[in-house]
């Protein structure tokens, strides 16, 4: 029985300190009452009197049995702690199902191809962080893994994350191969698996059927619809395509050079396709940080050629997430806080998954010297 106790006790660790708190609480208060009680006036205490049913010790001890019941059947209903309820589960996001995507393996014997498979694998948390049942993790996180040898469970537990999404890119030719698997990192069985060959030519529409594909497979029924992108965000041009993803990725080394390398590829992109709204701005959001990081050298003349950026991009794509992100940081950063707040706040709305959208929003309200507000939306970037 002593066992048995122990065990449990073990076992409702935190509810008991719960109870062990609420203990200490009651006794303060019964000393403070105490002291109070010793240092009264002797006339004020010649005049109070103890209640009769104070008198009898038998009834004292019958209050103290009956707080100790009570305080027995308070711990009996808390149960076990819910986070041992959850500890299989890893739900996150308020029991959302939590999914990574990691880059994907460029098996197509040139190195200068990593960057389709980056892409499209960047493209895939997109869609998926558009959204709101799931909870995906941020590319920056499931990135770190690139090229490396994982354990899928190991993945599970560092990133936080229920599912995996893995796979790799083969081209040849015009020709693509895409192998994709949906793993459940708890008992590292494959839930979903496919493999696609597609012309080149029709990346974009093999992205949007990878995803639809992992979204049925976790339960979604309804989200083909919901993964349409929006009108003149996308483009027809492969090489706009490509040139764009080089240029994000680039961004990530963050620094002069490597913000001038930026700069070219969506220059490049933009004359491959003019009228590209997810490269016009991008190249707005360049400018900007090129500005306020003081790495150009004619500022006032990046910021002015910025804006006629966003005015073109925001005519063709006003409600695509990424652009409004984009839009959004370049305003906050120079002068037009408010504006980009609100067009920040917009992308968050549409996107909510978005950890360098969360933070960059976070960033903007501490500036704007709104803490309050901020917080929450740093704390969110930082689960992603």
């Amino acid at each position: 029985m002593v066992s048995a106790l122990l065990n449990w006790l073990a076992s409702h660790e935190s509810s008991l300190s719960a109870i062990a708190a609420l203990i200490a609480i009651i006794a303060g208060v019964a000393v403070a009452f105490r002291l109070i009680w010793t240092r009264m006036p002797s006339q004020v205490m010649s005049q109070v009197k103890r209640p009769a049913f104070l008198s009898d010790w038998r009834n004292v001890g019958l209050l103290g049995l009956t707080a100790l019941a009570l305080l027995l059947m308070t711990i009996l209903a808390l149960g076990p702690d819910s986070s041992e309820q959850n500890e299989d589960g890893n739900l996150a996001g308020g029991g959302k199902p939590s999914v990574a995507v990691l880059p994907l393996n460029n098996i197509s014997g040139d190195p200068e191809q990593s960057y389709l498979a980056d892409g499209i694998a960047e493209d895939i948390i997109t869609l998926l962080s558009r959204n709101p049942r799931f909870f995906v993790i941020a590319r920056n996180s499931s990135f770190t893994y690139k090229g490396k040898a994982v354990d899928i469970r190991q993945v599970g537990e560092e990133l936080g994350a229920r599912y995996v999404v893995e796979g790799s890119v083969r081209k040849t030719g015009e020709q693509l191969r895409v192998t994709v698997q949906l793993i459940d990192t708890t008992t590292g069985q494959h839930i979903w698996a496919e493999q696609y060959d597609r012309p080149f030519a029709k990346i974009f529409e093999l992205q949007d059927e990878i995803t639809n594909g992992i979204a049925v497979a976790l339960g979604d029924q309804i989200f083909t619809a919901e993964i349409a992108r929006a009108s003149g965000t996308s483009t027809d041009n492969l090489d706009a395509w490509g040139l764009v993803t080089r240029a994000r990725g680039s961004l990530m080394n963050y620094n002069s050079d490597s913000t001038m390398e930026s700069e070219q590829l969506l220059r490049e992109a933009l004359a491959a396709d003019p009228d590209y709204a997810l490269a016009q701005a991008e190249l707005a959001h360049i400018l900007c940080l090129r500005a306020a990081s003081r790495f150009s050298k004619h500022p006032a003349e990046d910021i002015a050629e910025a804006y006629t950026l966003t005015k073109a991009a925001m005519a063709r794509a006003p409600n695509d997430p990424l652009v409004l992100h984009d839009i959004g940081f370049c305003y906050s950063m120079t002068g037009r806080r408010e504006e980009g707040i609100r067009l920040l706040e917009k992308a968050i709305v549409k996107q909510p998954n978005n950890a360098l959208g969360l933070s960059v929003l976070g960033s903007a309200l501490l500036r704007d010297d709104q803490a309050e507000r901020a917080l929450p939306y740093l704390e969110s970037a930082l689960q992603l």
